[in-house]
């Protein structure tokens, strides 16, 4: 994840039901009597295909920025189920001369296929099939000299593949009408950027040792990101067992480690239940990195009913490390967070991430969340801890009772964001302006000398207020807030005291985190 980043100018939509998969595919995993159902995680983030790797995308629910517009030539010396595909790996390649990228969405297509032979399009897929690896190697090591224009760039790589017989040559001909073409109507030619660098090598060159003090000073500005997708029911000839609804899997998951347990709460709306936090992502904050072995149980809690979880702590090796006998994998967001003093970062890198949910809902690792009891919960509106758990503060006041408000990470910092805040310069569209936002602050408070700071070990954040939220928890953050302060005051800020909504529950774990079985044998 990273603001540097420009936007991919191709951009493939994934689809739906019966998509240009290959025909290996539909010969092993489609039944002769029904249509091929296939289907990907709808809540996924896109992602973005880094320089230096390569992924095959095809002609179909596919965007074109004008800047990739070049790349839209269909070759035509190849198999008709080959052009695309040989067409895109020839793109991807490009594209590093002039620093752009490729990216993948979430479905939004469906699509139905009329019925054709698979074994002759397997037959025209034999390239695909054998040469893939030797053309990836091909493209991975060709150079274009720096003298060269990128049309020139272009033509090159075009019959450097005509050469070693990976398409025919007419494709030299048709590919230097194309750009005659497009330059004869104006279009702009791209200039090639001054040196190639792999996205991973320029993480090695950026990336620093957050345990390290000063890692905290100067952050990288890449955020390390390992993102599972929730695993979808992939097409069987055999019909498969009907799976357990959802309480019924939940309870079985923590029957596995609870062996106490022999009763199942009785009358959950099974449907109800599983489609409510369906569109809904699950961040669990770890503020303190020796607890990450305790995924086992909050797994066993929440698997079960949020199909999207991400984690969220500093340190992603040893996250890994702690997690890898459990079986699956797991999303985590690695950010650099002070032992927690900052945790509010981990909502705002799960909403950089750009997931097609309706919200975030963020959670300590110590919470015990009673997600049956939210079942009604508006989806549209902030939720926050219960009222009766905060410390109202006159922000004049440099002497206060409460130990945060008067460290480095309170009055000093809270002051400069208000100022800076107050300046209302350099804002994005999407805010408007900051001044509405203290008005509802001030508003909610009851005056422009007052704050709340409460408990945010668990707060949701509609998917409607995202930018929002996102936005001035940064601001806050330049600053080092403590947490907090800034999340009660970035809800209060976007969210009436009418509509906000109350999170009842309790702290699960608290200072005996290393034995939390202690808790669920009771």
């Amino acid at each position: 994840l990273s603001s540097s980043w420009t936007s991919p100018t191709i951009q493939q939509g994934t689809v739906n039901g019966d998509p240009d998969v290959d025909a290996i595919f539909r010969l092993t995993r489609k039944s002769e009597t029904s249509p091929l159902n296939v289907t990907f995680d709808s809540h996924a983030p896109p992602v973005l295909v880094p320089q230096g790797v390569f992924s095959p995308f095809n002609s179909q629910n596919t965007l074109f920025h004008e800047r990739a517009f070049w790349a839209l030539l269909i070759p035509t010396g190849t198999t008709f189920r080959m052009c695309d595909i040989w067409r895109g790996y020839w793109a991807q390649r490009l594209m590093w001369e002039i620093g752009d990228r490729l990216a993948f969405f979430p479905p939004n297509a469906h699509q139905n296929r009329s019925a054709h032979s698979y074994m002759e399009d397997a037959e025209d897929e034999k390239d695909m099939y054998f040469q893939t690896d030797t053309l990836i190697d091909f493209l991975t090591n060709w150079t274009c000299p720096s003298s060269m224009t990128f049309f020139q760039c272009v033509l090159k790589l075009t019959s450097d593949m005509a050469d070693k017989h990976f398409w025919k040559s007419e494709e030299i001909d048709l590919t230097s009408r194309w750009l005659e073409d497009l330059l004869e109507l104006g279009y702009p030619e791209p200039k090639r950027v001054r040196h190639i660098i792999s996205d991973y090598e320029t993480l090695k060159l950026e990336n620093v040792n957050i345990s390290n003090d000063n890692a905290y000073k100067n952050p990288t500005p890449f955020t390390n990101i390992t993102f599972i997708p929730v695993e979808q029911k992939s097409p069987q000839v055999a019909a498969l067992n009907e799976e357990d609804p959802i309480p019924q899997k939940a309870f079985k998951s923590l029957s596995k480690i609870c062996p106490n347990i022999t009763t199942m709460v009785s009358g959950l709306n099974s449907t109800f239940y599983s489609n409510y936090y369906y569109d809904i992502l699950l961040v669990i904050v770890f503020n303190l990195p020796g607890f990450y072995s305790n995924v086992r149980y909050l797994d066993a809690l929440y698997g079960q009913v949020f199909p999207n979880i991400i984690y969220c702590g500093d340190n992603a090796s040893l996250f890994a490390e702690q997690t890898q006998h459990l079986g699956k994998q797991f999303s985590f967001i690695e950010e650099p967070l002070d032992r927690g003093t900052v945790n509010y970062m981990c909502a705002v890198r799960a909403i950089e991430m750009n997931c097609n949910v309706k919200g975030f809902l963020i959670m300590g690792d110590d919470v015990l969340f009673k997600h049956w009891a939210f079942l009604n919960s508006l989806k549209d509106h902030f939720w926050t801890t219960f009222e009766g758990r905060y410390i109202s503060i006159n922000i004049s006041e440099s002497n206060h009772r409460w130990f945060w408000w008067n460290s480095e990470k309170g009055k000093e910092a809270f002051d400069k964001t208000l100022e800076d805040l107050k300046s209302n310069l350099s804002i994005p569209q999407f805010i408007n302006s900051t001044s509405l936002f203290l008005d509802s602050l001030w508003t909610f408070t009851g005056s422009s000398d007052l704050i709340e700071a409460a408990i945010c070990d668990v707060y949701y954040i509609p998917a409607s207020k995202r930018l929002q939220t996102s936005w001035f928890m940064k601001k806050f953050h330049q600053n080092r807030v403590f947490s907090e302060i800034v999340v009660p005051t970035v809800v209060r800020g976007l969210e009436t005291k009418k509509d906000l909504v109350r999170i009842n529950g309790s702290s699960l774990w608290k200072g005996r985190r290393e034995k939390p079985f202690r808790f669920y044998s009771k």
